[in-house]
């Protein structure tokens, strides 16, 4: 999967994040998931799209050092860790979608 986000994103949403620091992070059977810098306040955005209706997409962003979570109405909660999971995750109920993100579905 390429490091772009895709179309069924807003533009405003696309305009929120920095094109070029989009990094794919992986899917389950529900979402793709995508992280990025903030255009802004340099913070990090968790992009989630669901597979089925990627239309139904969310952006969440964070802090540059702290956890960014996501919840998709409908169900799901996605976390990204700046400087990779930490010991002990994911924990019990979550998997883990990369080295920086998790998701429970």
């Amino acid at each position: 999967m390429a490091d772009e986000l895709p179309g069924a994103i807003s533009e405003d949403a696309r305009d929120s994040v920095e094109a070029s620091t989009v990094r794919y992070q992986g899917s389950t059977d529900a979402v793709e998931v995508w992280a990025a810098r903030e255009e802004v306040d340099r913070g990090i955005c968790l992009i989630v799209a669901p597979v089925n209706d990627p239309s139904g997409w969310v952006v969440g962003c964070g802090g540059g050092n702290t956890v960014t979570s996501v919840s998709l109405t409908g169900g799901g909660d996605y976390e990204f860790y700046p400087q990779g999971l930490p010991e002990g995750e994911p924990r019990e109920g979550w998997v883990a979608v990369s080295d920086y993100v998790i998701a429970r579905e």
